[in-house]
């Protein structure tokens, strides 16, 4: 999520609920981040600036050394043609803006295995 308030609330959320977060504010800085820090798990936002989440999903899973890790895009697009496009930039989990965060939170567990 590149909207910092929004960004914020959501690592709040995600950390209550025993996540670590980490963010990065441009598509380019999170496909860095990805390589240098390999996290369990992305969360993409579709709209971001530098190089729109689609790329950066992309970008990821065709990169050797970080291609397996689960990519969750979150978008307000809902269009057919926006879920087939995380279709096809490999994308794990595609979830629609607004979400609960329950949902969101049981898909990142489900990607991760983790049970309660």
């Amino acid at each position: 999520e590149d909207t910092k308030p929004l960004n914020r609330i959501l690592c709040f959320d995600l950390e209550k609920a025993g996540f670590q977060t980490e963010s990065a504010f441009d598509g380019q800085q999170g496909y860095d981040m990805a390589v240098e820090k390999r996290p369990d798990l992305i969360l993409l936002d579709v709209n971001l600036p530098l190089m729109n989440g689609f790329e950066v999903c992309w970008k990821i899973k065709s990169h050797p050394n970080i291609k397996s890790i689960p990519i969750i895009m979150l978008t307000g697009r809902s269009q057919q043609k926006d879920i087939e496009e995380a279709r096809d930039s490999a994308a794990d989990a595609f979830i629609i803006k607004p979400y609960k965060q329950e949902i969101l939170i049981e898909k990142i567990r489900e990607l991760l295995r983790i049970k309660d």
